[in-house]
């Protein structure tokens, strides 16, 4: 992915769960998906990647 992401010149969130992947309370009884709870870790971190294209988009314009 992080060849596709420089060939393309988009950002590479390189893991979605970074921070809580080794926590199984934040998982559902399958330990794939993550809880509701969950999803606010994972905004927090493809977040990171994406709020500086925000700057980069309104530049452009």
């Amino acid at each position: 992915y992080a060849e596709v992401a420089r060939a393309t010149g988009v950002p590479l969130v390189p893991f979605l769960l970074e921070g809580f992947a080794d926590r199984p309370e934040f998982f559902l009884s399958d330990g794939i998906h993550p809880t509701a709870e969950a999803q606010f870790r994972v905004l927090d971190t493809v977040w990171a990647a994406l709020k500086p294209m925000l700057g980069q988009a309104t530049a452009k314009r």
